[in-house]
């Protein structure tokens, strides 16, 4: 998706720089030249990349850098690793940020050789595997030993080292010829240089101290968030050009007198990498909002995105040779390339299975099963804090215990219950204008509200009105319609179901055969809509109908009408689930009349309202609501379970959050692009991924249900009941309704990737 509305004027004028940059100095044919010359990295476009002021990008304006943050850094990160362009930005980056924050002369000194001369200066970090051990000589100096890997690069000028023992914790700069010094230069797969740093008894002077105790290690805290989320960025680089060669690959390459991006196991393994790398984006770029890398959050957040990115870059890329076939085997073909290049960034600055487990290990501080939600970037307004604040209490005040956590929907009496409840309050509607009787809520606020909603596990509403058909009247209907309908759906007056889907025209909904007949002032509707949630209860239907049977094409000649339940005609008949309820319907229409005045824009017109309708419905599916109650329950479960004893089962919570923060950043985002009209298609790869990760969230549920002997019945901590299989039962339809996951990834190959 791409996020580019979403940028400032700056932001947008710094990507069209990298990319002009990256195209200069990167290439397949230069990193080949790196391989082949033995050069480690390329050192001229790294002085070119300090000609560009781009290694004090985070260093204050008072010491002689940009203070661009690290959104800044990742939109020139992604560029590098689009074009294959090995430089160590990244670290060399961080490491200017931390001379800066010290007061000493030297330290001044090398920072203006970094920003000047290019000089190479590494962090050295005590993350991963990598423990650098301190011991304190006393008269102020201090005695360093240990060993760090994944260094990008043999040829470095000096280190920043973090160390830390029972004498504290330091941050400091050393030369990289000090004695007690080792650099044991180890090769990368794409020919670039890695390096292990071996110290044994290093001196550490009181005048190479940079920072101290709690100072040093928020400090290293920071350089680590930067350089980890600058190093994700890198990689989605990566998996942006290896999918871009591919897709390239398989519209143009004939097997068996087709292109074989025809075949649809490719197709979807190409959506597959789509997904992949989509979600991977939305989590750089949502915690590279964060601005400057202060604070625990924004720490966990760049961790996550950097074992996301590490994990997907591989996935993707091994993806790209296989569906190259033998070609992709050989080194002539630049594919080849991208794999290596993942597997080289991710070995730099501990490999992403260790971090995988530091961000493991960090949730165990919750093991009593007290979930604090998703991580959240940066700090919201004091105006927003109340406005949670305050919604948290009228939640857990008005919402009845009997209506939380309940894994089907409600019965019609509560839902409508507590839709009023809501609409008295003014939540019902956050994203409609003020003036049609919403909220007019900031995209903040309307995350807030869906936090707060997943928190105290309230239920469903009937999204047929509120998030369907309401938005639509807003932007197509008529001033009689918007004054007709719009304000008894925000109050629960009328109910509303979605007459769409039939018997032959499930997600080829193009194929409908509901027929209107246009006769005189009145359309006549004749056929059967099935699948229809809350049909045996709602007062009206907003349905699809062909109206044109001789239209060229089959999308054409279809109407989108607004029908009266109580029209003599209709007739409807429940349909029963497996889970257990009874929300769907079959609606079967005999010579129903409908007033022309309730078609919603023109007659033969309703394939345009259609799709802009699947947008809000497709969006409204892949919101989070369920999937954070579903985690903070297998949360519970698991506390009490003893489950956090299982590692395996810890790191499957662990790689469920990451997903699902990174699902979640997506969806904010397009709720944000949507509001400027400029979504599509393309984010059909957040309902995806986001139902796919709600099914196995089920699955883990009804494991972890299973250890307290739940298995098939509800288990009850504390006060909540939790309905394990149910549930797994009933999120078997989020991968079905809105169009079934392999009709989205057929859409999306064809509409986004541009297979053939």
């Amino acid at each position: 998706m791409d996020l580019t509305p979403l940028f400032s004027d700056d932001q947008r004028m710094i990507a069209d720089s990298a990319k002009r940059f990256a195209e200069h100095h990167g290439g397949p044919a230069r990193l080949r030249t790196i391989r082949d010359l033995g050069e480690g990295y390329d050192a001229q476009a790294m002085q070119a990349a300090v000609e560009a002021g781009w290694i004090g990008l985070l260093v204050p304006e008072h010491a002689g850098g940009a203070a661009l943050g690290p959104g800044s850094l990742c939109l020139i990160t992604e560029e590098l690793g689009r074009q294959l362009c090995a430089i160590p930005l990244a670290p060399a980056a961080a490491a200017a940020l931390a001379l800066s924050e010290s007061k000493s002369a030297a330290h001044k000194q090398c920072l203006d050789a970094m920003l000047q001369d290019g000089a190479l200066v590494l962090p050295v970090l005590c993350s991963g595997k990598n423990r650098l051990n301190l011991a304190k000589n006393g008269a102020g100096s201090w005695t360093v030993s240990g060993r760090c890997d994944g260094l990008p690069a043999s040829i470095a000028s000096g280190f920043i080292i973090e160390a830390c023992g029972d004498s504290g914790h330091l941050l400091f700069h050393v030369a990289a010829a000090a004695k007690g010094l080792e650099l044991l230069p180890a090769g990368a797969a794409d020919g670039t240089a890695l390096a292990c740093l071996q110290i044994r008894d290093l001196q550490v002077p009181a005048a190479a101290i940079i920072a101290s105790g709690e100072t040093a290690l928020m400090l290293a805290a920071k350089m680590n968030a930067v350089i980890q989320l600058a190093l994700a960025a890198e990689m989605l680089g990566v998996m942006d050009g290896a999918s871009a060669i591919t897709l390239e690959y398989l519209a143009t390459r004939v097997q068996f007198g087709q292109p074989i991006g025809k075949f649809q196991a490719l197709r979807h393994q190409s959506v597959d990498n789509y997904v992949q790398k989509e979600t991977v984006r939305a989590l750089v770029f949502e915690a590279a909002r964060s601005g400057d890398m202060n604070g625990a959050e924004a720490g966990q957040l760049a961790i996550a995105a950097r074992v996301l990115a590490g994990e997907s870059s591989l996935a993707l890329t091994k993806s790209a040779i296989q569906m190259h076939g033998a070609i992709g085997f050989t080194d002539e073909h630049n594919i080849g390339l991208f794999l290596k290049r993942a597997m080289a960034l991710s070995a730099q600055y501990g490999p992403t299975g260790a971090l995988r487990r530091h961000y493991r290990d960090g949730l165990k501080r919750y093991a009593d099963g007290n979930w604090p939600g998703l991580p959240r970037v940066g700090t919201e307004s004091e105006a927003d804090a109340r406005f949670r604040s305050e919604v948290r209490q009228w939640f857990e005040a008005n919402l009845p215990d009997d209506y939380r956590n309940i894994p089907t929907r409600l019965n019609y009496a509560k839902t409508m219950d507590w839709h009023r409840k809501l609409f008295a309050r003014g939540l019902i509607a956050p994203g409609w204008p003020t003036e049609h009787g919403g909220m007019g809520a900031s995209l903040s606020r309307q995350v807030i509200l869906a936090d707060e909603l997943a928190r105290v596990g309230a239920p469903e509403i009937s999204g047929q009105a509120i998030n369907h058909i309401g938005p639509i009247l807003i932007r197509f209907g008529t001033e009689a319609q918007k004054k007709r309908h719009l304000q008894p759906m925000l109050s629960g007056q009328i109910v509303w179901c979605q007459g769409y889907s039939e018997p032959n025209a499930g997600s080829d909904l193009a194929s409908l055969r509901t027929k209107g007949s246009v006769q005189g002032d009145h359309i006549i509707v004749n056929g059967q809509k099935i699948w229809t949630t809350w049909a045996h209860n709602a007062d009206w239907i907003f349905a699809l109908v062909r109206t044109n049977p001789d239209a060229p094409r089959k999308q054409e000649g279809i109407s989108f009408l607004l029908i009266d339940m109580k029209t003599p005609g209709i007739s409807r008949r429940p349909i029963h689930t497996i889970a257990g309820d009874d929300e769907l319907a079959t609606v079967f229409f005999d010579d129903v009349k409908v007033p022309l005045e309730n078609v919603v824009g023109e007659v033969n017109g309703g394939w345009k309202i259609a799709n802009a309708l699947l947008v809000n419905e497709r969006l409204g599916s892949a919101g989070t609501q369920r999937n954070i109650v579903s985690l903070h329950h297998i949360w519970r479960l698991a506390a009490a379970a003893g489950l956090w004893e299982d590692e395996a089962f810890l790191d499957r919570l662990a790689g469920a959050e990451i997903e699902l923060t990174a699902i979640a950043s997506a969806y904010a985002q397009a709720v944000s692009m949507l509001e400027r009209g400029q979504v599509g298609a393309e984010s059909s790869f957040i309902k995806i991924a986001g139902t796919a990760l709600l099914q196995r969230l089920s699955d883990m549920l009804l494991e972890a249900s299973a250890a307290l002997g739940g298995g098939q019945g509800p288990v009850t901590l504390e006060g909540l009941t939790i309905h394990a299989a149910t549930s797994f039962l009933q999120n078997r339809r989020a991968t079905i309704y809105g169009g079934t996951q392999e009709i989205q990834k057929d859409i999306v190959a064809k509409r986004v990737l541009n297979l053939p």
